[in-house]
Parts: structure tokens; sequence; C-alpha cells
């Protein structure tokens, strides 16, 4: 089964025998799956602790905006694990099985660049994520874009130009 020629490969080093399936279930079940349960089971018990306490009175008003934010903002994480790692690892469990045996190689090749671009890329959508939900850090990014050049200079700037004039 092993050959010299890259394109009959399809892209797949996990061989499609019942070790290669086994191994890469697996990996799924303990690498995606669980940790997505695990974390939508916590996320959900939040969301819902702290909508019973907004309901019974404990949290004001202030406090119940905070919590619709921080539900909205699990939902997002949430989505965000399961856009980065999971095609990754469903679409090697996918091939294991052998269930792009009959694509062209120009489309495994197509299929893996798009899968290793929303892995390498994940990353790119968390200081989105913080900046949408945090105010603070949101005025401080839109602050930073808005500053006119000499005007609003702040201390950790000039702290900043003065440690690299001593070294």
């Amino acid at each position: 089964m092993y050959c010299n020629d890259c394109a009959d490969k399809k892209l797949c080093d996990i061989p499609q025998t019942p070790l290669g399936q086994s191994s890469t279930t697996l990996y799924f079940l303990l690498a995606f799956f669980v940790p997505l349960v695990v974390i939508s089971v916590l996320y959900t018990k939040i969301a819902i602790f702290l909508h019973k306490r907004s309901h019974t009175g404990m949290m004001n008003k202030l406090a119940a905006r905070s919590k619709t934010k921080a539900v909205r903002m699990l939902i997002v994480i949430v989505f965000a694990y399961v856009l980065s790692l999971g095609p990754a690892v469903i679409l090697v469990m996918l091939r294991s099985y052998g269930v792009f045996n009959n694509s062209s190689f120009d489309v495994m090749l197509l299929v893996n660049w798009v899968v290793e671009f929303a892995t390498y890329t994940s990353s790119l959508g968390n200081p989105l994520i913080y900046a949408y939900y945090n105010g603070d850090f949101r005025r401080e990014l839109l602050g930073l874009f808005r500053k006119k050049r000499g005007k609003n200079v702040h201390t950790y700037m000039v702290t900043f130009a003065n440690s690299n004039r001593e070294s």
C-alpha cells in the first residue's frame, strides 16, 4: 500500500485499518467531543445559575445586563471552539474511514488548506471577542485608532520611550 507518488496518497498518512480508524475515533472523542460536552455543560450551568439569580431579584439591572453579555460570550466561545478545532479532527477521522478515497488530489488539497486555515487563524478571533465584550478594552482600542499625532500621550508610552533610551 506504500507508493512513491504523493498524488496517490490523497494527503492521508493514517492507514485505513481498524487501528487507524480506532485511533482517530478515540482522538475525536477525547480531544474534541468530550471537551466540547464539558464546556457546553459547564457554560449551561453558569447560564442557568445567572438566570435564576436575575429572576429571584438577587441581581440589579446592571448585573442582569452583564449576565446577558456573559451568556452571549460563552455561546460565541463554544462556536469558536467548534469552528477552530472541529474541522481538523473530523477531517482526520473521515480520512481514516476512507470517505475521501474517490476524491481527486486537488479537492483533497483544497479541503486540507481550508481546514488548516481555519485551525491556524482561530486565535485571531479571540482579541475581537474580548474587545467586543469588555468595555475598557474596547474603549482603549478605539482610542488607539482615534489618536492624533502629538496629543494625549499616555504615561505607559513615556515609560516605554524612556526605557528604550537607557538601553
